[in-house]
């Protein structure tokens, strides 16, 4: 029999005689086939745990038991689910044995868990570099495999697949995220690196003021950096040494101080040197002039200022407390003592304090000029020396010259030499001064007298021929040069006035009587007078009227200007004789 399966055999003897056993049976089961197993292990990777189950059937004598292999180790009976935990790749070899001894060919399946997600890297550098930057992501998984490697670099999940190194080149900080999935799907937690590319040098301002100022200037330095931030700010003041800013730069110097700096940012990027310019001007122009003591007749005065820093604005001056000008030229006829103050501004409007000077414009008076009035004997002469090449010179006692100013100062200009003696100077009518023009040196255009302070109102000046000398001179002439009035010289216009001490009153003897001549200006050259229309007689003394009855005297006076007084009378009564008595008896 060969028929697999169970093949049941009937049978029954007969003995020759015919009796029979009876029919009976009997099973034959032939079983040549293997039994069949499976298993239910998963495919591709899987987490754990895993419980793989060994199924086996056998068509004709049933399994007997089924026996696996777990990653090589000894045989073991299946009596359960294989409980697989560990990570990685499991083989399990198994075969079942039917209860005919039939043994199944070995058979494999495969279980293969991954309960690990990958593990990815960047070469990112760390701080602050330069752009641009290659980041090369690295991704990494021992179990299953690393599937892919997602990126992104905008600040959202990464969904972008990485293939080649990521060109970082924008400014700033540009921030990378990203993550593995291996072949199970296992997603690592999201990385994020942080590439900080700075290329660009901060920036540094100030507040220096623009133009000159006062002081002092505290100058504030204020640098930015949009990306890696500022790390310092240097300075220099005049070249000097390199300080870290910290505070306003506190400035005082006058001048132009200069200021250079610059900033580094966190990168190391350091900014081009820029500067700073601080003028300072706290101190007033200084202004001079060029006045002399005394000009003579016109006085120009040139005021020069000087500021070294802002520069000069303006210069304005006042003669005698006059309104203030402005100009730098002044040009003074008027013959007199002046005050002229002067002062200046600069460009930011330090005022200079008020400065003066007091000087004179004098008058030149040849002598020879028609206002110096002469009496006695004068002789001119020439000399390129003298003030308008001629001077004139007395030498008899008692010749004069005369002058009439108004003014506040004059001088009187002459030669100094051995021939010249003693003058008499009579100002106003007061005391006279004496003045010797002996010099063993001729000295020309010398002031031989002066005099300041004079009221401005109306003065004369005599200088008079003594006929004296001082030992060792050897002449007694005085000179006239020239006067320098600070004022102007006057003519003299007005006559003289005459006045007598006669009455009308009737005299019995005879009568003595006296003329007196004055004039306010120049002095009276001569008086004359006659009697009841006699001669004309210069009176030099007062003189007697004799002549009984009435007499008329006309007199009228002169004064050195040729100025004639109108005629003047007096009248004189004299009564020598007795009345003459008669009666009529």
């Amino acid at each position: 029999m060969s028929a697999e399966g169970t093949t049941t055999v009937r049978y029954s003897a007969l003995d020759i005689v015919g009796n029979s056993s009876g029919i009976k049976s009997a099973s034959v089961r032939i079983d040549n086939g293997v039994p069949v197993s499976s298993d239910n292990a998963p495919t591709g990777w899987v987490t754990s745990p895993v419980d793989v189950t060994l199924t086996s059937t056998d068509s004709f004598s049933g399994v007997s038991g089924i026996s696996y292999v777990l990653d090589g180790s000894a045989a073991l009976p299946y009596t359960a689910p294989i409980h697989l935990t560990a990570e990685g790749t499991h083989t399990i070899d198994y075969a079942a044995t039917d209860i005919a001894g039939n043994v199944e060919d070995v058979r494999h399946t495969t279980v293969r868990i991954d309960d690990t997600a990958p593990e990815s890297s960047d070469d990112a550098p760390t701080g602050w570099v330069s752009g641009p930057v290659l980041v090369t992501l690295t991704a990494a998984d021992p179990v299953s495999g690393v599937n892919a490697l997602l990126y992104s670099i905008d600040g959202s999940e990464p969904t972008v697949p990485y293939t080649t190194p990521l060109v970082i080149a924008a400014q700033g900080i540009t921030t990378i995220k990203y993550a593995a999935i291996d072949l199970k799907g296992n997603i690592e937690t999201t990385r994020v690196k942080t590439v900080s590319i700075d290329d660009v040098a901060p920036v540094t301002t100030h507040d220096a003021p623009v133009g000159w100022v006062r002081g002092p200037v505290d100058v504030t330095l204020t640098p930015t950096d949009g990306t890696s931030g500022v790390a310092s700010t240097g300075y220099r003041v005049d070249g000097g040494a390199l300080t870290t800013y910290t505070a306003p730069i506190h400035v005082t110097a006058e001048g132009t101080t200069t200021i250079t700096f610059a900033s580094i940012d966190v990168k190391g990027n350091i900014e081009s040197t820029k500067t700073a310019t601080v003028r300072i001007d706290d101190s007033a122009p200084v202004t001079t002039s060029n006045a002399l003591s005394s000009y003579p007749g016109t006085a120009t005065i040139t005021l020069s200022a000087t500021d070294p820093y802002s520069g000069v604005a303006s210069t304005s001056y006042r003669l005698d407390g006059g309104q203030w000008t402005a100009g730098t030229s002044v040009t003074v006829t008027a013959s007199a003592s002046h005050t002229l103050e002067w002062r200046s501004t600069d460009a930011i409007g330090n005022l200079e304090s008020v400065k003066s000077a007091s000087f004179e414009v004098r008058t030149r008076l040849e002598q020879d000029n028609a206002h110096v009035y002469y009496q006695g004997s004068w002789a001119p002469s020439s000399d390129a020396r003298l003030s308008g090449g001629t001077h004139t010179k007395a030498t008899t006692v008692g010749a004069y010259s005369y002058l009439v100013f108004q003014g506040t100062g004059i001088d009187w200009i002459a030669v100094r030499s051995s021939s010249y003696g003693i003058a008499k100077v009579v100002l106003d009518g007061g005391a006279p001064e004496y003045v010797d023009l002996y010099s063993s040196i001729a000295t020309f255009q010398a002031v031989a007298w002066s005099k300041r302070g004079l009221s401005d109102t109306v003065h004369t000046l005599r200088i008079e021929c003594t006929g004296t000398k001082n030992e060792p001179t050897g002449g007694t002439s005085i000179g006239i040069d020239a006067f320098d009035v600070l004022g102007s010289a006057l003519f003299d216009t007005a006559a003289p006035l005459t006045t007598s001490d006669a009455d009308a009153t009737w005299r019995s003897t005879p009568v003595t009587l006296t003329l007196t001549a004055t004039d306010d200006r120049s002095p009276v050259a001569s008086t004359r007078y006659r009697v009841n229309g006699g001669m004309s007689t210069t009176y030099t003394a007062p003189f007697a009227v004799s002549g009984e009855g009435t007499s008329t005297i006309e007199f009228l006076s002169t004064d050195i200007a040729g100025n004639i007084e109108s005629t003047k009378t007096a009248t004189v009564r004299i009564d020598y004789t007795a009345p003459t008595v008669t009666d009529d008896a």
